[in-house]
């Protein structure tokens, strides 16, 4: 809600706001991805089950590999996981109905 006697710096600025959220965005993203690559150690002791990659390829092109927790947003892990839930929740309650727009009124339900 707009207040009628105050500037409201937010929403004037458009634009120019929308760039301030997605670069606090991505400093926010960059700092969870550099604690995660900083502290491979720790999380590798959490995860005894590393794939440690490609034993025929050559080392030294390869780079170094960072394993990413399933608890960080986007990652493959945490999609895979993501799936593997809907997937049990389709197996146990069936599949999702449509939304009819039918069976909607002005009041709200049929």
């Amino acid at each position: 809600m707009e207040r009628k006697d105050q500037f409201n710096y937010i929403t004037k600025s458009r634009m120019l706001f929308q760039q301030y959220a997605v670069d606090n965005y991505m400093k926010v993203e960059t700092a969870r991805l550099a604690y995660i690559r900083l502290n491979q150690r720790e999380l590798r002791k959490e995860r005894s089950d590393i794939l440690l990659g490609d034993s025929t390829g050559d080392k030294s092109s390869s780079g170094q590999r960072i394993i990413i927790p399933a608890s960080f947003v986007g990652g493959p892990r945490y999609m895979k996981q993501r799936q593997q839930d809907a997937l049990a929740f389709v197996s146990q309650y069936g599949s999702p109905d449509f939304l009819s727009p039918s069976r909607l009124t002005r009041n709200g339900w049929k």
